[in-house]
């Protein structure tokens, strides 16, 4: 599904017009700008992700209607409609995945204890090495420079290895579960229905 898509989805679900919602689908999906493929739903299509887009919009948007709405049940509701209904943590996409072993993955030690936290936010959150990708990447920079600003997105790039970009190491990802790669179905008609 596109952002439109999901924003649509939204307005059926919290009331407004689609264009309320856009900005928080265009984060969840900003992993496509990286890595064109539906690999790239690995990388905020999880728990980690909704923590993520929470942090950048706060805890509620005001739609048209003039209601508050909760920012982590639209990053939810988005998650379940990409994954056959399935919200899943960075564990449920990446506790198989030994092929990102090869990428180096050693957390950097800052004197910027913000830009620190952030670094080791995925591995905390799911105590998998591999999932320091996600902050020392190419996105990783775009997150920081959205959550921490320019100054720690400067500090975070002279951090990261080369090789270390998003489409090098989803290259290399297998999806393991049927779920990874299936949107809702049910989704999928009601759209379908109404030609978006």
């Amino acid at each position: 599904m596109n952002v439109i898509q999901h924003s649509h989805l939204s307005v059926r679900k919290f009331g407004g017009q689609f264009e309320d919602y856009i900005p928080v689908h265009r984060f969840l999906d900003s992993s496509k700008l990286y890595f064109h493929h539906v690999k790239h739903r690995s990388v905020l299509h999880n728990t980690y992700g909704v923590e993520i887009a929470v942090e950048i919009f706060g805890d509620a948007l005001k739609n048209s209607d003039g209601k508050q709405i909760s920012v982590r049940d639209v990053a939810i509701a988005h998650l379940k409609e990409d994954l056959s209904g399935k919200v899943p943590t960075l564990n449920d996409w990446f506790g198989e995945s030994d092929e990102l072993l090869e990428f180096e993955w050693d957390l950097p030690e800052c004197d910027d204890e913000n830009l620190q936290e952030f670094i080791a936010r995925p591995f905390l959150r799911s105590g998998i090495k591999a999932t320091l990708f996600v902050t020392l990447s190419d996105l990783g920079v775009e997150l920081c420079e959205k959550t921490l600003g320019t100054e720690a997105a400067i500090k975070l790039r002279k951090y990261l290895p080369n090789k270390n970009t998003l489409e090098q190491v989803l290259l290399k990802y297998r999806f393991r579960h049927r779920w990874q790669y299936t949107p809702c179905a049910r989704e999928l008609a009601w759209l379908a229905e109404r030609n978006l």
